[in-house]
C-alpha cells in the first residue's frame, strides 16, 4: 500500500475498503495509521471494520439475515452483540401483562362459558 500513499485515493470502492480492513485484521497496519495514511477519520475506518466483521459473521450463518437487517432498514439493526443478546434474553423472560392487570394466561372472550 506505499504506493497508495504517494497517489491519495479519490475513491473508495468496496474493494480498496476491503483490502484495507484485511491489512488492519492482519496486523500491517492499525486503524490510526491506515487513516492517518489515506486522509480518512478513525471513525470511517472503524465503521468499515465493524461493516466487514459483520458481514463476515452474517456469511458463515447458517441461516444468513437479509441485507435489510444488516443495513439497519428494518426493527433488527444489526446483528446482536453480547449485550444486545443479553437484554433481549432478559425481554423474552418478562411476563406479558394483559389489558386486565394480571400477568396469569389470557382466556379468550369467545372461549368463555355463558350460561343460558
Amino acid at each position: 500500500m506505499a504506493a497508495e500513499a504517494t497517489n491519495p485515493i479519490e475513491r473508495w470502492t468496496a474493494t480498496r475498503r476491503v483490502a484495507l480492513v484485511v491489512s488492519i485484521l492482519k496486523g500491517a497496519t492499525s486503524v490510526a495509521e491506515a487513516a492517518r495514511m489515506h486522509g480518512l477519520t478513525v471513525a470511517e475506518v472503524e465503521d468499515w471494520r465493524e461493516k466487514f466483521l459483520l458481514g463476515a459473521e452474517n456469511a458463515l450463518r447458517s441461516r444468513p439475515r437479509d441485507e435489510e437487517a444488516l443495513n439497519g432498514n428494518s426493527s433488527a439493526t444489526s446483528l446482536p452483540s453480547g449485550v444486545e443478546r443479553r437484554r433481549r434474553s432478559e425481554r423474552s423472560k418478562r411476563p406479558v401483562s394483559s389489558a386486565s392487570g394480571h400477568s396469569g394466561p389470557s382466556v379468550p372472550r369467545s372461549s368463555a362459558v355463558t350460561m343460558g
